[in-house]
């Protein structure tokens, strides 16, 4: 499909989780592809800042942080550092996840509230503290994928 026949999310602001790596960094730079400004958010700095770097050499309007997003105070600064550019928020895309990759039958409980608390309760969480600005944007779009 040739540029010309793209739609476009010109204008638009997304956040993406988990976003320096695999499926989440595919999706951050194919949103930045079709005009979004990006806000990318994963734990380690380095992977941050090298993703901020080469988004932004490649002409697209990037943001970052670090942060973890099982962290209610880390979500809480997320949700704040995004207010602070004063952009707002039209997509949300919670792609943070994690396995262990052994027999479910096998997980003590800490690895299984592990899993929940990274796979599940942090997206809902995510998706309930970005609920209101997604609101005001009026064409929001959440996607939760792990």
């Amino acid at each position: 499909m040739d540029s010309e026949n793209k739609w476009t999310l010109n204008g638009k602001t997304a956040l993406i989780t988990g976003s320096t790596k695999g499926i989440g960094r595919a999706v951050a730079e194919e949103l930045a592809s079709l005009g979004a400004a990006v806000f990318i958010v994963a734990r380690h700095r380095e992977e941050v800042d090298a993703q901020v770097k080469k988004m932004q050499h490649d002409g697209f309007e990037t943001f970052g942080m670090t942060a973890d997003v099982t962290l209610p105070e880390d979500r809480k600064q997320i949700l704040e550092t995004v207010m602070d550019t004063g952009r707002g928020l039209d997509i949300l895309v919670n792609n943070v996840g994690t396995n262990i990759r052994k027999k479910a039958v096998d997980y003590s409980d800490e690895e299984y509230h592990y899993i929940l608390n990274t796979n599940m309760h942090s997206n809902f969480a995510l998706s309930q503290l970005f609920y209101p600005m997604l609101k005001v944007s009026g064409e929001a779009a959440l996607v939760n994928g792990f």
